[in-house]
């Protein structure tokens, strides 16, 4: 449940956390390792568990973040979209981005 989830995160993060109003309670998700994590791993660990089961941790400041609901709100809070058009750009983060990559020889029909 959230409700044990999210108070062990925000003890890691030493934030405060901002719930989107579209998350229950009922959110069942676990966070479960056997092995020995560094701080920022745990936190990445978290992070990563979030974002597979749908919610995003968006940073406010520096002292808040904002947990939300990444199908009721895709676009809100997450910044400005950076668009590349060169592969060797993207950054290996979870940020989303946009990539436009140009074909030679492809009809529109394919």
């Amino acid at each position: 449940m959230l409700s044990s989830i999210l108070p062990a995160y925000e003890e890691l993060i030493g934030k405060k956390i901002i719930i989107d109003s579209s998350i229950t309670d009922a959110v069942t998700m676990t966070i479960n390792t056997q092995q020995m994590m560094t701080r920022d791993e745990a936190v990445r660990f978290y992070e990563d568990t979030f974002l597979i089961n749908g919610y995003a941790v968006v940073g406010v400041d520096d002292r808040t973040v904002k947990f939300i609901n990444v199908a009721t709100k895709p676009v809100e809070g997450l910044g400005e979209l950076i668009i590349y058009r060169d592969g060797q750009e993207i950054p290996d983060t979870d940020d989303m981005i946009g990539y436009v990559m140009k074909f030679n020889n492809i009809s529109a029909e394919e």
